[in-house]
């Protein structure tokens, strides 16, 4: 397995605040999550013992951008996300975050390798307009620190009652804008040397990240 990422960029703690983390990631109301339960042994199918699931849970795809700096802009997937809709987000959402960021110089953008992300049409926009990519390997533990950002988010809406896509959409928001997820974004950007430190000690096997 492959645990290096080839760049200087990720194991220094100055240098990884100039690169920005993309990813995509899917949203549900009422989304399963491991629940413990206490019973007694007579009371194992009693309604107050058992969490119910919905078979088809209404759902929404986000597409966000995070740096050391925070959140960016936050857009929301209309249906499968191929190379035409994702050269819209690059060009409505991710180049103001750069703006606002980095004023266009010294950043790495890291996307993962989705085929829209690698297809001709993004590989000849990214060039075009200057966007550097950090160099990210397939074959390798998911170290992307938004992944984490959005197991916290989704945490954060477990806690609230949604029922409808418009609800979900707004709190999804409203979550994403928050300051703990402002703090967090740079205590995990700031991270990523220990992370793939631990990585490397473990040979590419389980860490505490």
């Amino acid at each position: 397995m492959c645990v290096s990422f080839h760049l200087k960029t990720v194991h220094d703690s100055f240098l990884i605040r100039k690169v920005c983390f993309s990813d995509e990631s899917t949203f549900c109301i009422g989304e399963e999550t491991s629940q413990y339960v206490r019973r007694r042994t007579n009371e194992t199918f009693k309604v107050e013992c058992i969490r119910t699931t919905v078979k088809h849970p209404t759902s929404i795809m986000v597409w966000g951008v995070m740096s050391a700096f925070g959140t960016g802009s936050l857009y929301f997937v209309e249906g499968n996300m191929n190379s035409e809709q994702y050269q819209r987000v690059l060009e409505n959402h991710l180049c103001p975050s750069l703006r606002q960021w980095f004023r266009r110089t010294g950043y790495m953008f890291m996307q993962d390798g989705a085929p829209c992300h690698r297809s001709a049409k993004i590989t000849n926009y990214l060039k075009k307009n200057r966007i550097p990519l950090l160099s990210w390997p397939g074959n390798s533990p998911d170290m992307n620190p938004i992944e984490n950002l959005w197991r916290i988010m989704k945490s954060e809406l477990e806690k609230c009652t949604i029922t409808t896509k418009d609800q979900l959409k707004k709190k999804i928001e409203e979550v994403w804008r928050s300051e703990r997820i402002q703090t967090l974004c740079r205590t995990l950007v700031r991270s990523m040397p220990d992370r793939l430190a631990a990585l490397k000690a473990a040979k590419g096997l389980h860490t505490k990240y």
